[in-house]
């Protein structure tokens, strides 16, 4: 039960953080909370760039596998196309057995996955089944809100862009918080 309130208590830590702030957050909580060997973390990028991979390694671990070994092994586990639904897998890294076990952000995996990995056969049980997907859950939530923030503050800047006249945001103090591109061509 602990456990379960550390991760639905993340969110709070995320309230001004940039999206590998909130990787990195649950990477960390979800690789002490639920013991793993590793647990990795892929980031589409919404406008058609390279995706953002970030893994977390425990000490048993390290020296076996690196980031794109993990992620490649990963990939070749699961194919192309991010699950839509929770998942489970076998995977073999440099003689050691793991169990995968991945969640997709989003509600088909249009953010990104979670994908957490172990050396016990029986991983994950049901309540870190349980835990992986509310961590995924609360991650995506963030995600999209962080998405929404700044697709509305970039709808912003064009409208206001493409005002002709001069526009300027000045804060209480009288300092430049805002103008548009007509100001800075002036």
């Amino acid at each position: 039960m602990n456990a379960l309130i550390n991760i639905m208590a993340l969110p709070a830590h995320w309230t001004a953080d940039e999206p590998t702030q909130i990787a990195s957050t649950l990477l960390d909580a979800l690789l002490g909370t639920l013991r793993l060997s590793f647990v990795s973390m892929r980031l589409h990028d919404p406008e058609g760039g390279p995706p953002l991979e970030m893994v977390r390694v425990a000490e048993s671990l390290q020296g076996t596998a690196g980031v794109q070994e993990i992620t490649q092994a990963i990939d070749l586990s699961t194919g192309d196309t991010p699950p839509t639904s929770p998942s489970r897998t076998q995977i073999v890294l440099r003689e050691v057995n793991l169990s995968i076990a991945s969640a997709p952000l989003g509600l088909r995996g249009e953010i990104g996955t979670v994908a957490a990995g172990s050396v016990r056969s029986d991983f994950p049980t049901q309540t870190e089944r349980l835990l992986l997907d509310v961590a995924a859950n609360q991650a995506t939530i963030s995600l999209q809100q962080k998405r929404l923030l700044h697709e509305n503050d970039r709808n912003a800047r064009l409208l206001v862009d493409s005002i002709p006249g001069l526009v300027a945001l000045l804060t209480a103090d009288g300092e430049v918080e805002f103008v548009n591109r007509q100001v800075i061509e002036y």
